[in-house]
């Protein structure tokens, strides 16, 4: 699965339908956000190499994100 299909699954789907994915859907879900999330820190970085209090902003909400995802589907 793409990243760009997981993305279109997850635009798609309400909370109650992720919640009712079987196992393995919800850990390559996961893996596909983990996935992207560092795709998009990695950007971050390389376009801000000189501002380290962005790229540490960028960080803490990507962290905190991936967080509230994992446990959205975990729950």
């Amino acid at each position: 699965m793409s990243i760009l299909t997981a993305n279109r699954q997850l635009l798609r789907a309400s909370e109650e339908q992720i919640k009712a994915f079987s196992l393995e859907q919800k850990l390559e879900l996961v893996r596909q956000y983990v996935a992207y999330t560092y795709d998009v820190i990695q950007t971050t970085c390389d376009l801000d190499e000189a501002e380290e209090g962005a790229v540490h902003h960028a960080l803490e909400e990507a962290r905190e994100d991936a967080w509230a995802f994992i446990e959205m589907v975990n729950s």
